[in-house]
Formats: structure tokens, C-alpha cells, sequence
């Protein structure tokens, strides 16, 4: 296997390392390119932002160089960019305008978004370190069911942190941050275990970080809230009594991500509890900052409308919205 060349986190691959390197990937975001193109020139800084975003091997292959892949898959227009599978064989065209967040999400959500099987509890803890994911599900089953756990997996759109493996028993398990957060429940009631994954679908409260909010807010296109509170913990038993409707439509965190807190001072509300509704798409940010004083959380979670979120640049004040 020739070693890969790497260049601003971009995977330069050629006829000698190309069917080895996919083959140690489930994925991979490929770009097929000329030097010559002016489109390919246009998206090479968007290409090579995407590695600082996704999991995703990003990669590319030049069709002046390597040019029996390009003619392998009959290309013959350039930049294409596809999501390819580890056999080399099956892809998916990405076909909207190229922008480096839109790709990202795009990608993700479709890679994740198949149904993970290992052999083991430890392999699939493995996989979820890999991931990055601080919340999955474990199921263990017979064969013959796996089809029907899936559907209902697949209705209630956890599929894209749900591992299963093959076996006699029955069980399925909420996992956060490697630690079991419920019980393991062990029956094969369709409806016990459609509620326990609506009880169990969402952590409580999540680590926030630059990737984890925008895979939060595109990833899984969940609402992220932040509690700008002095107290965490003390809020944890509010959001446990949320309903599940709530909890499908918003995640949680603190606010202690730094962008968060110079918002928060810049709107003189450092010393008051509220909440905030931040969102990242493409090259805009946005938010709004409810203050806590006469509103309880679930009537603003309630009336929350996105088109009241605005632009960082934009700082305004009506009643309890700030």
C-alpha cells in the first residue's frame, strides 16, 4: 500500500493506494478533479474546510493522473463529488451547490444514517468513540428480528446512532458517554420499546463544542438550547419532565461555550438565568436569548418560533426577548 499524500487535511489518492484506502473506510467523501478546472479551483478551499468538520475521510483524485478510476466510474466532467462506499463500488452523488457546511451535513446525515452491526458491546463502544458520539443505543437479538427492530428504529429516527448484534437474548440499552444512563429493557413488546427509546433518545444535558453544536443543529437537525444558568444541575430535573415532543424537537447544553458567554456579556445578562437558541448554517449565525425572570423553560421551548432568531450583528430588546 503506497502511503496517501495529506495536504491541508485533504487525502490525495492515486491507482496504487485507492481500492486499499477505501477498503480500511465505511466512507469516504471524494472529489474527482483536474488542476486545469476553474470550478475544482473554486471549491479546493471548501474541500479542504470539510476535513476540520466531519468524520468522514475527505479525499480526492485527479483525473489527469489517475485517470483509470475517473473512466472506471465514467467521468468525464469535473469536479464531481461523491460519497463512496468501502467496496468502491457503491456511491452517492452529492448535487447541490457546493458549500462547505451543506456538504458536511449532507454527508454526515447520509453515512450515519445506516444501521451499525458489530460483534460485541466493546466493538460497538469502539465505533462510538470513533464517531464521536457521546449517546447510542446497543440491541442484541435474534436474526429474525433485527428487520422489525430497525423499522421501528428507522420510524422514530435513531438510526443514526443505533448498533446491533446478533444473539439468543434480547436487550436494548441506552448508552451516554460509555456509561449505561437506564436499565436494560428486555422485552420484545413493540410498544415498551418504542417508549424506551423516546425516554432514551436524548442525553440530558450535552458536551458543546464548535463540531458538536453545528453536528447537533445539522447532524440531526435538533434545535440546540443552551442554558445560561448558575446552577446547571439544579435545571436537570426540569428537563427530565419535559415531554418526549420537546425533547425530539431541542438538545441541551450549558453555556459555557466561549462565543455563547461573550454573547450572553454582551447583552448584560451575565448575572441573569436564560436560555439561548443558537444555530450555525452555512456563514450565518444566529440567536436569540430569552431571560428566565416571568417565562418558565417549557413555555419557551413551546413558543419558540425560528424566525425570531437573529443575527450575532443584531442586538435588540422586547420584552423578555433580548
Amino acid at each position: 500500500l503506497q502511503l496517501a499524500i495529506v495536504l491541508n487535511g485533504v487525502i490525495e489518492l492515486s491507482s496504487q493506494n485507492y481500492s486499499q484506502f477505501l477498503a480500511q473506510n465505511r466512507w469516504t467523501f471524494l472529489k474527482f478533479y483536474t488542476k486545469d478546472c476553474h470550478y475544482c479551483k473554486i471549491l479546493a478551499p471548501k474541500w479542504e474546510a470539510l476535513s476540520e468538520l466531519i468524520d468522514i475521510p475527505v479525499a480526492q483524485v485527479s483525473c489527469q493522473t489517475s485517470r483509470e478510476i475517473c473512466g472506471r466510474y465514467g467521468i468525464n466532467g469535473w469536479p464531481i463529488v461523491v460519497l463512496m462506499a468501502s467496496d468502491g463500488r457503491y456511491f452517492k452523488q452529492y448535487t447541490e451547490f457546493p458549500e462547505t457546511y451543506e456538504m458536511a451535513s449532507w454527508s454526515e446525515q447520509y453515512a450515519h444514517d445506516h444501521f451499525g452491526f458489530v460483534n460485541s458491546a466493546d466493538e460497538a463502544k469502539i465505533q462510538a468513540m470513533e464517531r464521536n458520539l457521546q449517546h447510542y443505543f446497543l440491541m442484541t437479538g435474534p436474526q429474525e428480528k433485527i428487520q422489525q427492530y430497525q423499522e421501528i428504529c428507522t420510524r422514530l429516527n435513531v438510526t443514526q446512532y443505533v448498533y446491533f448484534t446478533v444473539s439468543d437474548d434480547f436487550s436494548f440499552t441506552a448508552i451516554y458517554n460509555n456509561k449505561f444512563i437506564n436499565d436494560q429493557i428486555l422485552t420484545t413488546d413493540d410498544t415498551q420499546l418504542e417508549t424506551f427509546i423516546l425516554q432514551n433518545r436524548l442525553p440530558i444535558l450535552s458536551e458543546l463544542t464548535d463540531r458538536s453544536l453545528w453536528y447537533l443543529n445539522e447532524g440531526y437537525n435538533r434545535q440546540h438550547v443552551s442554558l445560561c444558568v448558575k446552577d446547571i444541575n439544579s435545571f436537570i430535573p426540569t428537563l427530565q419532565r419535559l415531554s418526549n415532543e420537546i425533547k425530539q424537537k431541542f438538545s441541551f447544553s450549558s453555556c459555557e461555550h466561549q462565543s455563547l458567554q461573550k454573547l450572553v456579556e454582551k447583552n448584560r445578562v451575565a448575572q441573569t438565568d436564560s436560555v439561548m437558541f443558537y444555530r450555525v448554517k452555512g456563514k450565518w449565525t444566529k440567536y436569540a436569548l430569552y431571560k428566565l425572570e416571568n417565562t418558565d423553560l417549557n413555555q419557551i421551548l413551546n413558543q419558540f418560533d425560528q424566525k425570531k432568531l437573529i443575527q450575532t450583528s443584531t442586538i435588540f430588546i422586547r420584552d423578555n426577548v433580548i
